[in-house]
């Protein structure tokens, strides 16, 4: 009864996607493993989407859930940098907290009271657009807008909400009843293997077991928890490596800088743990996303670096020559 009732809930509050016409990747459904792989891929305008609904601790006569809406994509293009970065798997989500009578398992009962849409969620430097938004009509899910290549959710138009993002009009439009919807189950009760994968997916994509630790709503208050990445810091130091203005806050300059071939700024803050001539050097080169992680991870000194840049190296062929030739 209490699953039938999860189900339903979650299916009356699941939103209604518009994916941006031209969107070049797939929706993935996933094998019954630890490990995540590709068991089948969806299309945008026929998406599988995963659900993780948390009860909340009751308040007087009413009970909360946080609803966690999951688009698992096969890749990231990079979106705005097409053809420059990009990286394996994108775990996206949407939230909606929703309250309702306590013991009644009748899904209309409860109304929608906010959402939460994530943005770069974790990503400092790109701003972390994630918010949240109280729902104006209680008693369906949300519209969510996913920007082209990047899959961040955006209440309208991303091209309205942030400088960077891209999404072609009219895209394609997905309602509650249309799309596949899955129960992932819990971090306590899991229903799928994967999402009890604590470490990062290929590329350093964050997981769904880390998304799911970062909680939106308090359990006992119902009142939102996340907040915002500091970005000021950041965007000082690249603005300073690059001769411009050092405000803090973005300007056309600075995005000029950091998007026209310019590696992912996704990683930039990996960059800020190198020395300032390795930082400058690796935003002037050819690297792309996953190399300029793996430098990162590589532990190297920065004449290593400097090598690895002069002699053009990337992909395999960097990788190869880290392993034999340095390590």
């Amino acid at each position: 009864m209490k699953e039938d009732f999860i189900s339903k809930l979650a299916l009356k509050f699941a939103p209604t996607y518009r994916a941006s016409q031209g969107e070049e990747c797939y929706l993935v459904e996933l094998e019954e493993e630890m490990e995540p792989r590709i068991k089948r891929a969806y299309p945008p305008w026929n998406p599988i989407v995963y659900f993780s609904a948390i009860q909340l601790d009751p308040k007087e006569d009413h009970v909360a859930y946080e609803i966690n809406y999951f688009t698992i994509w096969d890749r990231d293009t990079g979106g705005i940098l097409h053809g420059v970065s990009g990286h394996r798997w994108d775990t996206e989500r949407t939230a909606i907290l929703v309250v309702g009578p306590k013991d009644e398992n009748d899904p209309d009962a409860f109304s929608a009271r906010e959402a939460y849409y994530a943005a770069h969620e974790g990503i400092p430097l790109l701003g972390d657009e994630s918010d949240f938004y109280p729902c104006e009509t209680g008693d369906h899910g949300v519209i969510v807008y996913l920007s082209e290549g990047k899959h961040a959710s955006y209440p309208k138009n991303p091209c309205e909400c942030a400088p960077y993002e891209v999404f072609i009009p009219p895209g394609y439009e997905a309602k509650p009843g249309e799309y596949t919807i899955v129960d992932m189950g819990t971090l306590d009760i899991p229903k799928v293997p994967w999402i009890l994968h604590t470490g990062s997916w290929e590329e350093g994509v964050d997981s769904i077991h880390k998304k799911l630790k970062t909680r939106l709503w308090n359990r006992r208050t119902w009142q939102k928890v996340k907040k915002p990445h500091e970005i000021g810091g950041l965007l000082r130091k690249y603005q300073k490596s690059e001769g411009l203005p050092t405000t803090g806050t973005w300007d056309m300059e600075t995005l000029r800088r950091i998007y026209i071939g310019r590696p992912d700024p996704h990683l930039i803050q990996n960059i800020d743990k190198l020395p300032p001539g390795s930082f400058h050097s690796i935003l002037s080169s050819s690297l792309k996303g996953s190399d300029i992680v793996f430098l990162v991870k590589a532990g190297l000194s920065s004449s290593e670096i400097e090598g690895i840049i002069q002699k053009g190296l990337h992909g395999k062929a960097m990788r190869a020559y880290i392993r034999e030739e340095i390590w």
